[in-house]
């Protein structure tokens, strides 16, 4: 019977569901083994305990809650930071796009005229080919830029990897509780 009593009061204590919530059991001989509290009379209300009155599941529910939400919120803040990420990265590719277009009409008829002005003191051939020899150095020359640019553009979700350790660390100190 004691034993029936103990479960459950256990199980009454499981079912609180908020710091505002109290569960009492009582039964219909009280004893001191089976009351509230062993030594307290029946009826009596135990003393609140150190963490504010909520009993160990109440407060373990309450930082699983916690830590749900903070992880929601970090997959939030990263799926944030990562679209920004994306969408700058998205316009800089459309405006290399746009700046390629137009720069081959202008390397084109860049070149036709420097090719037209070599024709007057070389053949023609020879003025071709030192036409497409200075447009080989400017390609390798852009290549060389754009893979520096794109290297020191890949940056990490700073925030979200901050937020995270801070997280850690407020865990770790519920936990200590």
């Amino acid at each position: 019977m004691e034993a029936d009593e103990r479960a459950l009061r256990e199980h009454a204590g499981v079912e609180e569901r908020g710091e505002e919530e109290t569960v009492q059991v009582r039964f219909g001989d009280e004893r001191s083994t089976g009351g509230p509290q062993d030594g307290m009379p029946a009826g009596a209300v135990p003393p609140p305990s150190a963490n504010g009155g909520r009993g160990t599941g109440p407060l373990l529910r309450s930082i699983a809650a916690d830590l749900s939400t903070l992880v929601s919120k970090q997959i939030e803040l990263a799926k944030q930071e990562i679209g920004e990420m994306v969408g700058t990265r998205a316009k800089a590719v459309g405006v290399f796009g746009a700046a390629a277009v137009l720069g081959l009409f202008v390397i084109g008829f860049l070149g036709m005229a420097g090719a037209e002005a070599l024709d007057l003191v070389l053949p023609r051939w020879a003025a071709m080919l030192i036409v497409a020899g200075v447009f080989g150095v400017l390609a390798a020359v852009a290549i060389v830029a754009a893979r520096g640019w794109l290297r020191s553009g890949a940056s990490k979700p700073e925030l979200t990897q901050e937020s995270l350790k801070e997280d850690v660390r407020w865990a770790k100190q519920q936990l200590k509780r």
